[in-house]
């Protein structure tokens, strides 16, 4: 039966604890993994290679977690070795994840090539559209002057045929006058030349301004400035390869500027994120030592109220403890009252007894004699009410 590999271990050939116990016994294994991952040729031109890439990384992952996990075994039964095991398990991780990351890596140089390639096809079509619609503008604006320039052959031609029949008509005209007239249609047609050509130079400059302006706003969008004079003398082949050396340069500053300014954006955002990173840490501190000095506080409180519970309680059992004092000292008080009345009562019946029995009266007679003792207040603390 075929072994079942581990990555690309075969679990059987490795004691574990010799490789972790030996310094320099993990080396053949580790450059056992290096030769199979080298050996192997990475293909980024498919996605079956592509993933063969991404399985041989993950096979370089799982010989890592492979051996770990036996470090880790041992570390359990040999705490002894645990200092020297953890040492090449670090050793044996960072050359894996290394050369896991070199194994990777055509892939994801492939998959940087890949985002370079399509931004930069990206950048290209949208410098091919804005060309086509600046040369798209052009030859409108250039339709359009030639276009004018047709109507305004086709009205000299009409107004050229209206003065011709005009002359026509003079001529039979001037059978009276022929000599004057033939002086003034001469003098005519010398200022309608001059006319002609002052109107034909006229549109000869206007035209070369309109295209010199045109041009200059054509210039003026891309950052770039030209002497009128100059654009109104530039031949137009000159112009056309003139222009578009100046929008390719353009082109390639505004994609220049653009990265600057998104490299910025993306070290300010970073700065934002560690400077709100840290804010976050120092108000967690400062959480943190709130939440001590409130602790603090309702330990003091807690131990204010039971210092404060315990000398209530101390007042009232003095309390307690000083009234019944003062109620044992009133019950005696009143155990001696009574005993000192009870004892006078006693000795001023007995004197009365005393004084009844010394005579010779009968004991209805001494008892009429104790009552009017009574109530003569001749004995203490008795009385009679009528």
């Amino acid at each position: 039966m075929e072994t079942e590999e581990k990555g690309l271990i075969i679990p059987e050939k490795i004691n574990a604890l010799e490789i972790y116990s030996e310094p320099g016994k993990v080396d053949p294994i580790l450059e056992e993994i290096t030769r199979k991952a080298k050996d192997f040729v990475a293909d980024t031109t498919t996605a079956k290679g592509r993933a063969e890439i991404k399985s041989m990384a993950y096979k370089v992952s799982q010989s890592k977690t492979f051996l770990d996990d036996l470090g880790k075994q041992l570390v359990a039964d040999k705490k002894e070795e645990i200092k020297k095991v953890d040492s090449s398990r670090k050793y044996i991780r960072d050359k894996l994840d290394a050369l896991r990351d070199e194994v990777r890596k055509p892939f994801e140089d492939w998959e940087a090539e890949q985002e370079r390639i399509k931004e930069e096809a990206r950048l290209a079509e949208v410098a091919r559209i804005e060309a086509e619609q600046a040369r798209i503008e052009y030859e409108q604006k250039w339709d359009s002057a030639i276009a004018e320039n047709e109507m305004f052959d086709r009205q000299r031609e009409i107004e050229r045929k209206e003065k011709e029949l005009e002359a026509q008509l003079a001529e039979q005209r001037r059978k009276d006058e022929e000599s004057r007239k033939e002086r003034e249609r001469l003098a005519r047609e010398e200022q309608i030349r001059k006319d002609e050509a002052a109107r034909l130079e006229r549109e000869k400059q206007e035209a070369l301004t309109a295209a010199a302006q045109s041009r200059r706003k054509m210039l003026v969008e891309i950052g770039v400035n030209v002497e009128y004079e100059v654009l109104r003398s530039m031949p137009e082949e000159v112009w056309n390869e003139f222009y578009a050396a100046k929008a390719k340069e353009y082109q390639a500053e505004k994609l220049y500027s653009e990265k600057m300014k998104r490299e910025q954006e993306e070290r300010e955002e970073a700065e934002r994120i560690e400077r709100e990173k840290k804010e976050a840490a120092e108000k967690a501190e400062l959480e943190k030592q709130a939440a001590i000095e409130e602790e603090k506080r309702k330990a003091k409180a807690e131990a204010d109220r039971i210092e404060s519970e315990r000398l209530e309680n101390e007042r009232k059992n003095k309390e307690r403890l000083e009234a019944e004092r003062l109620a044992e000292e009133k019950r005696v008080s009143n155990v001696r009252h009574q005993n000192k009345v009870k004892k006078e009562a006693s000795a001023s019946m007995f004197s009365v007894i005393q004084e009844t029995f010394q005579t010779d009266f009968p004991l209805d007679e001494v008892s009429k004699t104790i009552v009017d003792a009574i109530a003569a207040g001749k004995i203490a603390h008795l009385s009679i009410k009528f």
